[in-house]
């Protein structure tokens, strides 16, 4: 079925197991083994792991609205268009999102501290505080190229970005050619090192990375990588019966969105 079985980065071994339609049955690293139970709808039940279980709770549209652990609960909101609205961590953190009318998330609250988007055809150019002072102005080609990067003395600075082949950020450079921020990613999109010095939110594939929630903004819907799968239903049912599926579980071979 083309799904990605084996992978391995700098000493990290990991391979997978997938049922008929796809779905992820087990995960190994380095000889230690997750498993995911699901139920007739394909939805993600419970991941065992050596840390404990993890239970999942769905709404009657096929929302993830709880992730439940020994360390305490993530929960989830969505508004009647199925947009994801409010999300608290265990941790008491909290990310707020709104959309515009064409259904693009051009607002965020994170811990009360808010954040504007401006669009252009899906894609963010302009990343703007609560009083539209400028964070990032992008500058794109087929990905992003560049950005006007302000720090928190709103002094601005242009930075240049280098991607693998499916448009993830592997560096952030200055002018001097410096390496600002670095990152390095699994086959799923899980961050297994990285460096930050400058302020940025487009990592894997290309897309918004949510640090409070740890998943990415893809438009339609969000993208956990811990488990490899939307949290959301796909709305468009015709691409195959399992509606969670990130890529057919080949991200190595193709993205979305």
């Amino acid at each position: 079925m083309n799904r990605v079985k084996d992978s391995s980065y700098d000493g990290r071994q990991e391979s997978f197991t997938y049922d008929k339609v796809g779905n992820r049955l087990t995960k190994t690293t380095n000889d230690i083994t997750d498993k995911y139970v699901y139920n007739v709808k394909n939805q993600l039940k419970e991941l065992h792991q050596d840390s404990g279980t993890n239970h999942f709770t769905y709404d009657k549209q096929g929302n993830t609205i709880k992730e439940d652990s020994n360390l305490g609960a993530n929960t989830f909101e969505y508004n009647t268009l199925n947009q994801q609205v409010k999300a608290i961590t265990k941790e008491g953190n909290t990310l707020v999102s709104r959309y515009d009318s064409e259904g693009l998330r051009c607002e965020i609250e994170e811990n009360e501290k808010l954040t504007k988007f401006i669009f252009h055809k899906e894609n963010v150019l302009v990343e703007t505080d609560k009083d539209f002072n400028a964070i990032s102005r992008f500058t794109r080609g087929y990905e992003v190229v560049a950005a006007d990067i302000s720090g928190e003395d709103l002094e601005t600075n242009r930075y240049y970005y280098t991607h693998y082949e499916q448009g993830s950020t592997v560096y952030i450079t200055d002018k001097e050619q410096q390496i600002k921020n670095e990152y390095c990613y699994d086959a799923f999109g899980n961050v297994l090192d990285s460096k930050e010095e400058v302020h940025n939110r487009i990592t894997y594939t290309g897309q918004q990375f949510d640090g409070i929630t740890n998943q990415y903004y893809l438009r339609a819907r969000f993208y956990n990588p811990i488990i490899g799968r939307f949290t959301q239903e796909d709305v468009y049912r015709g691409d195959g019966l399992n509606l969670y599926s990130y890529c057919g579980s080949n991200p190595v071979g193709y993205c979305d969105p």
